[in-house]
């Protein structure tokens, strides 16, 4: 290591290559996982502990740095008329890092090639991305059960049935939940029929946004893990189940239009998401 980049005690080095080489098993394994997919569940509680331990005990003297700021800081070196990154002049974590995230990269021996470099910055900010979104939508999954559960209920109720309002609360509860990007199921509907009329026999996870996978999964009591297609069929009696959902829905809604102090009293007296 170079006086500005000294080399860390041996102790501190293991535990620095323990974390990042967990962290990086978990990076890949991820790449794999759709957000909201409950199969990311363990996969995310490494990456927080490993984040967990960068605040609790940071190791290296760039720890706090930003990918940018790494990558003003590092210089590039000119040996045989190639462009490489010296081991040495890589500060801690971030030599750790790239150094778990190419292990099948060549290089030299003085160190690695500047565009192996490159590409491992422009790959940890697409990860860290991807890891952001799989957090936020890491409880996704049992918000989508959790509201195909009170729609089965309303479904068997008339109304009229005060049941209903305890039920329409916490659908309210819910519905603060969702993101405002979230597609209509109209504009899903017309882009995967789109797709069909073009020849395809099946219906692909990719084609369905967050979070109309995870209700088509919940409908049909399964799971998204390692799913890649769904049957037209059961797509299609989902759409209707859905559409039926949302009538019946709007019925309990107007029914209790009337009513509208019982509604929010109850929102009144659910603290944390209780039931009325």
């Amino acid at each position: 290591m170079s006086p500005e980049h000294p080399q860390l005690p041996q102790d501190e080095h293991r535990g620095l290559r323990q974390r990042e080489t967990a962290r990086r098993e978990a990076l890949w394994q991820l790449t794999g996982v759709r957000p909201g997919d409950p199969a990311a569940t363990e996969i995310l509680l490494v990456l927080d502990e490993a984040d967990a331990d960068d605040l609790s005990n940071p190791i290296g003297s760039s720890h706090a740095l930003s990918v940018e700021a790494v990558r003003d800081l590092v210089p590039l070196t000119q040996i045989r008329k190639m462009l490489v990154v010296r081991d040495e002049d890589i500060p801690e974590p971030w030599a750790e890092r790239f150094l778990q995230a190419s292990t099948l990269s060549t290089r030299l021996v003085e160190g690695s090639y500047s565009h192996d470099w490159y590409s491992f910055l422009s790959l940890w900010i697409k990860e860290m991305d991807f890891l952001a979104h799989h957090r936020a939508c890491r409880e996704l999954w049992h918000v989508e059960g959790r509201r195909w559960c009170i729609l089965e209920r309303l479904l068997a109720l008339e109304p009229q049935d005060p049941g209903a309002i305890s039920l329409l609360a916490e659908l309210y509860d819910l519905q603060g939940l969702d993101d405002s990007q979230i597609p209509s199921l109209a504009v899903v509907r017309e882009a995967i029929q789109q797709r069909l009329s073009d020849g395809h026999l099946t219906v692909w996870d990719s084609w369905l946004p967050l979070p109309w996978n995870l209700r088509l999964a919940h409908y049909l009591g399964t799971t998204i893990t390692a799913r890649r297609e769904w049957r037209v069929e059961d797509w299609e009696e989902f759409v209707s189940a859905w559409d039926g959902a949302m009538l019946k829905l709007s019925a309990h809604q107007t029914a209790q239009s009337h009513i509208p102090y019982k509604l929010s009293e109850c929102l009144k007296r659910r603290p944390g998401g209780s039931g009325c």
